[in-house]
């Protein structure tokens, strides 16, 4: 286990003069902890505890939220276990496109299509767009049909379509 230093270490400062204090500076979860606390929140989520598994996933980024594994990895076992709420819910915020990349990207799209918040979706679709990444451009497409779809439903007061969260 790593541990926090207890106490500053004092340091010579730059001029030769009287040591200047280093504050500690706060440890990085192991990448193992990260992997084997993430596998517990699957499964809890397989296990259908909910709770249990956002306990975790909230541990999780706290310390780690600015990894793209991580939050790939939490965005596709929500999706995959169908909680797609908490995917908005804690994907949404941290998540970055230039930064994570696209597939929590994608993970994050499809969960504004299945819950229908078209605006989030057309926003997140723009981005996705604009990072040219031309083996991306059919899927995305795809989102783009499944989005008009269900703006075409709202827009005639109709239940949207059953695949507007895939295309």
């Amino acid at each position: 286990f790593a541990s926090k230093e207890s106490n500053p270490t004092p340091t010579p400062s730059a001029n030769g003069g009287a040591p200047v204090e280093k504050a500690p500076t706060p440890t990085a979860p192991a990448p193992s902890s990260v992997a084997a606390t993430l596998l517990t929140a699957r499964e809890r989520l397989d296990a259908r505890d909910l709770p249990g598994a956002m306990a975790l996933y909230e541990q999780v980024l706290a310390t780690a939220g600015d990894r793209a594994d991580v939050l790939v990895t939490i965005s596709g076992d929500l999706g995959s276990t169908e909680h797609v709420e908490p995917i908005v819910e804690l994907i949404a915020p941290r998540y970055d496109a230039e930064r994570h990349g696209p597939a929590t990207g994608l993970n994050l799209l499809q969960a504004y299509l299945a819950t229908r918040n078209s605006t989030a979706a057309q926003h997140l679709l723009d981005i996705l767009f604009s990072l040219q990444r031309p083996e991306l451009e059919e899927r995305l497409h795809g989102f783009s049909n499944a989005l008009a779809d269900l703006i075409e439903a709202e827009n005639h007061g109709q239940p949207p379509p059953q695949n507007a969260g895939a295309p």
